[in-house]
């Protein structure tokens, strides 16, 4: 016989929790009504330091950041937890296997559908390429695989998503990073649907993971994609219909 206790169904998991589950990401910042201010504070400061810079110089970004870090530290109870300092991703190593080829391919679903509507449409789009040629590759590959991912994650992610997250929930900071990382983009005259997309999943990989190195590894991934693309259209390896370089 059947124990009845065994065979009874679990109860089903809401959508939302099985995309993303309670996270330890800014738990310690949500103790205090005070501290929750505290935190968001911190949060927007190093956002507007960050978004009122004239240039991309990565170096000089990270000033900001380090110090929002530091103080988020001495803020926040259980600090390591609380803002993504961990080794092992939660939940699995494989889990995260799978996960980044269908976070690269919504990304790229994203790109081609706006590649579509730009072909279709007849429109002529400029891209800003990040090298003129081969032998510029190296140099390319440390600013925008090494120095961006950490930099932009740690004011985008690592110190903006918990300091806000107390306040507006996993969701509502996974959207004003999103939107803020769009924004920057659009800043610096790199806008695209791929980096709004990016954005939003970068975020949701911080929450997801627990582990602050995860969005980083896929920010590195993804500028790695897009550095082959720009360095393939400054040879003249291939053409995109609709783009001027």
């Amino acid at each position: 016989m059947v124990d009845s206790v065994s065979s009874a169904r679990r109860p089903a998991v809401p959508l939302r929790h099985r995309i993303l589950p309670p996270t330890p990401v800014g738990a310690g910042l949500a103790t205090r009504p005070r501290d929750r201010l505290a935190a968001a504070a911190i949060g927007v400061a190093v956002l507007a330091t960050d978004l009122l810079q004239s240039d991309d110089g990565y170096l000089r970004r990270t000033a900001a950041p380090l110090i929002g870090l530091g103080l988020l530290w001495l803020l926040a109870r259980d600090p390591a937890t609380t803002l993504g300092v961990r080794g092992r991703p939660l939940p699995s190593w494989r889990w995260w296997g799978r996960a980044t080829l269908v976070s690269g391919a919504l990304v790229a679903l994203a790109l081609g559908m706006f590649w579509v509507w730009v072909i279709a449409s007849g429109r002529q789009v400029t891209i800003p390429l990040q090298v003129d040629s081969l032998s510029d590759l190296g140099p390319a590959a440390w600013r925008l695989c090494v120095l961006a991912p950490i930099v932009e994650e740690l004011i985008y992610r690592a110190v903006l998503v918990p300091a806000i997250l107390p306040i507006l929930g996993p969701w509502g900071a996974i959207a004003a990073s999103g939107i803020a990382f769009a924004g920057l983009h659009q800043a610096y005259g790199n806008p695209g649907p791929d980096n709004q997309v990016a954005g939003f999943i970068l975020a949701w990989a911080y929450l997801r993971s627990g582990a602050i190195w995860v969005p980083v590894a896929l920010h590195s991934l993804g500028n790695a994609c897009a550095l082959i693309d720009h360095v393939g259209l400054a040879e003249g390896w291939w053409r995109v219909p609709g783009v001027a370089t």
